[in-house]
């Protein structure tokens, strides 16, 4: 299989993935790590082919990554309404800087709307 398309067929599981994030079981979130594992393995696989990459490669490339960027606004966005639902629930409101209090994360700064 070629890279290109691997990476359209990685592409097209996309949706699905997404749909697992919807799912508020941890044998979800544990199927979503899987799947996201057994694609950054098959990608390192192909960063360590010795053959260079055509056009097409970097195109399906660039279209996953897009994708995937998409795919981890999703995530982020589920992680910061979490904590917010959180917060909500314990009533613990805001430091003396202004931030949530339970700022945790990475992702839950990256949140902008």
């Amino acid at each position: 299989m070629r890279l290109s398309e691997y990476c359209e067929e990685t592409e097209a599981r996309l949706p699905g993935m997404e749909k697992i994030l919807l799912e508020f079981s941890p044998q979800a979130l544990v199927h979503f790590q899987e799947e996201v594992e057994n694609i950054l393995e098959r990608l390192r696989h192909w960063k360590h082919t010795p053959e260079a990459l055509d056009e097409r490669d970097r195109r399906a490339l660039t279209s996953l990554r897009k994708a995937l960027a998409t795919l981890q606004a999703r995530a982020d966005q589920g992680s910061n309404l979490c904590l917010g639902w959180r917060q909500l629930c314990v009533a613990a409101g805001y430091t003396s800087q202004g931030q949530p209090q339970f700022m945790t994360t990475d992702s839950s700064a990256s949140y902008e709307g």
